[in-house]
């Protein structure tokens, strides 16, 4: 880690390979049309969407909203969102055009019979003013659930300015979002909910995600498709992707700084033979360092570990679940030689991670138990915690900038980052979509990419 004294701090990652999963599905019947970059949304719920209601509120800031049945708004006054039935989704949508006409509104309602067509269409025609209306289909399990899916999922050929996130499929293939009574959110569930609406809404509006941090030297995410060795940097202050090639088929990402500039760029271990390749740019192009180190099957931990602003490359060996840490980068395609000191850390079936647990600039090794979220560094200022859930793959960066790193998750089988602003226990700070099926998790400090590419993820918006 750089030393404090440094403007700008950098952060890299520590993940291995995530588990296939299944991208969510959004209904549409045409092209989103772009909006300007103030939008404003807002949301009409029932009990389901009261559950997520904080969650909303970090996924799409300013949101507003109303209940269907006439609760007192929540929080800050400008959003509440609990009812029973779409018979009082007029009252709601009158309060809230009271407020100001949204460009974009969600309506999560119809858990609850009866919903009819006609009902429906009295509602559209109340919603004048609103460029975008979002539904969210439904599960529960009730003999209405079929007839109001179909229904609901009729509507933008009904309406030509409607979508519909299809919440229904999305909790089908992802059990795990729904508690024991089949319909209400676990505790898993309720952020993939709140940024599964969310990545609608800004895609219907043109505006895309919105960046995820606000300072300057935040710490950003990414995914590499390790089948083409294909890179996807997202931009924390913009949401912008930079995509580029790196790496062959097979070969494990990761990233750090190793010419000591402030800026975290790719790395390559070849498990095969324990060779590492390395680019001090975010580009694509050949490795300006490679070495070997290791032996087959390792897993490489990046990190500065001597304080002196440069991040070199360790190993954690999953066969002893030991830890083999060198100060120095290699050169010439030649071996590395013996680590300056190792230690065992960490069960069978551990992820390494490393971070600086207190801003001092030095980098601490850890493990990452995928069974249950444990959180275990060597030694630091952070004690065991746990975060995320079974199968979730460990990040770590300064996601709100600053010089301490904190923990993120990245669920393969949703593709959502959840990242945290703490080393504790509790709900995640930042959410959001970015990813697709099979692909590998890195995080750093990226410094200014130039973005122009499409992002990852089928529902997040393209570039054109």
């Amino acid at each position: 880690m750089l030393p404090s004294k440094w403007t700008r701090s950098r952060r890299y990652f520590a993940a291995s390979v995530v588990a296939a999963a299944l991208a969510a599905s959004v209904l549409f019947a045409e092209t989103p049309v772009a909006q300007s970059a103030d939008v404003s949304y807002a949301m009409i719920g029932d009990s389901i969407t009261w559950q997520v209601t904080d969650h909303l509120r970090k996924a799409i800031p300013g949101i507003r909203g109303a209940g269907p049945d006439g609760s007192s708004p929540i929080g800050d006054e400008e959003y509440g969102v609990i009812g029973r039935t779409f018979s009082k989704a007029n009252d709601a949508l009158a309060r809230i055009k009271a407020k100001g006409v949204p460009d974009v509104l969600i309506v999560a309602l119809g858990t609850n019979p009866p919903l009819s067509l006609s009902q429906i269409e009295t509602f559209m025609a109340r919603t004048g003013g609103i460029t975008r209306v979002i539904f969210v289909n439904i599960r529960i399990p009730r003999d209405w659930e079929a007839s109001t899916n179909a229904l609901i999922n009729s509507l933008p050929q009904r309406f030509n300015n409607v979508t519909v996130v299809d919440w229904y499929a999305y909790s089908g293939s992802h059990p795990y979002v729904l508690n024991s009574s089949g319909y209400h959110l676990s505790d898993a569930g309720k952020p993939e909910f709140a940024a599964l609406v969310a990545a609608e809404a800004f895609r219907v509006s043109g505006a895309c995600e919105p960046p995820t941090q606000t300072a300057p030297d935040s710490a950003g995410v990414g995914v590499v498709d390790t089948t083409r060795g294909y890179w996807y940097l997202r931009d924390p202050l913009t949401a912008a992707t930079t995509a580029f090639y790196y790496g062959n088929p097979g070969d494990q990402p990761f990233m750090g700084d190793w010419d000591g500039d402030g800026v975290d760029t790719p790395g390559l271990y070849r498990r095969s033979d324990g060779y590492v390749y390395l680019r001090n740019s975010n580009t694509q192009g050949i490795a300006d360092i490679s070495f070997y180190f290791g032996n087959p099957s390792d897993i490489p931990v990046a990190g500065d570990f001597d304080g002196d602003g440069f991040d070199t490359v360790g190993i954690y060996r999953p066969s002893n679940q030991r830890f083999y840490i060198i100060n120095r980068l290699g050169s010439g395609d030649v071996g590395l030689g013996a680590a300056e000191y190792d230690f065992p850390f960490g069960n069978p079936g551990d992820q390494p991670i490393v971070a600086d647990l207190d801003g001092d600039g030095v980098d601490t090794v850890g493990v990452y138990r995928p069974s249950n979220g444990l959180v275990s560094f060597v030694s630091g200022a952070a004690r065991p915690f746990s975060y995320g859930a079974p199968g979730d793959h460990a990040v770590f960066g300064s996601w709100e900038g600053g010089d301490v790193d904190t923990v993120g998750i990245f669920r393969g089988r949703s593709n959502m980052y959840f990242l945290r602003s703490s080393n504790t226990t509790g709900a995640a700070d930042h959410s959001f979509n970015y990813g697709a099926p099979g692909f590998t998790p890195v995080a750093g400090f990226f410094s200014d990419l130039p973005g122009g590419s499409d992002p990852p993820s089928p529902s997040l918006c393209p570039v054109s």
